[in-house]
């Protein structure tokens, strides 16, 4: 097995297992299906997906590449085939999203849940829901520029210190 797949393979069940934890205690506790109508209605608003699509997508390039890098000379009909299987996904995205229902009408009340409706109902909301994913992006470049800041200045501040104890790194 290369490394590639290998890695997706760990990552995957991974991710199962969170999500099956996280599914295992929501399904632990009695949830009506009102409550479950109002969580999925803000599901809904939030619009997931494109996190849906980015992983199947991700998973499907993955896997792709592994069975290519054993197999270069099938390239056409593994790529075809990735094709086919995402394909085959795209009627589980309901699912997906009747889970992540559960799981907010696990975490809040329904008075909570038709807060939060109401926010991402009105033009702040509607805004923050469009700028998130380039928010998040900027904050993520933002939070590694820091780390290699830090890691640099802290390795500096290491060495200086054991270099004053007598010790040459």
């Amino acid at each position: 097995m290369n490394m590639v797949f290998a890695k997706t393979c760990r990552r995957l069940l991974l991710a199962g297992l969170i999500a099956f934890a996280g599914i295992a205690g929501a399904a632990a506790q009695e949830i009506s299906p009102d409550h479950l109508a109002v969580a999925r209605k803000l599901v809904d608003l939030q619009d997931h997906g494109a996190t849906w699509e980015r992983a199947v997508v991700n998973t499907a390039v993955e896997a792709t590449r592994a069975f290519i890098n054993d197999n270069p000379d099938l390239a056409k009909p593994i790529s075809d085939t990735a094709e086919q299987v995402m394909a085959s996904y795209r009627d589980q995205k309901s699912a997906l999203f009747d889970q992540y229902a559960r799981i907010y009408a696990v975490n809040y009340s329904v008075e909570e849940l038709n807060e939060l409706i109401a926010f991402y109902s009105s033009d702040i909301g509607q805004k923050w829901l469009k700028n998130t994913p380039e928010v998040n992006r900027a904050l993520q470049l933002a939070l590694t520029v820091y780390e290699n800041n830090v890691s640099r200045e802290f390795i500096a501040k290491m060495r200086a210190s054991l270099a004053e104890q007598g010790y040459n790194l």
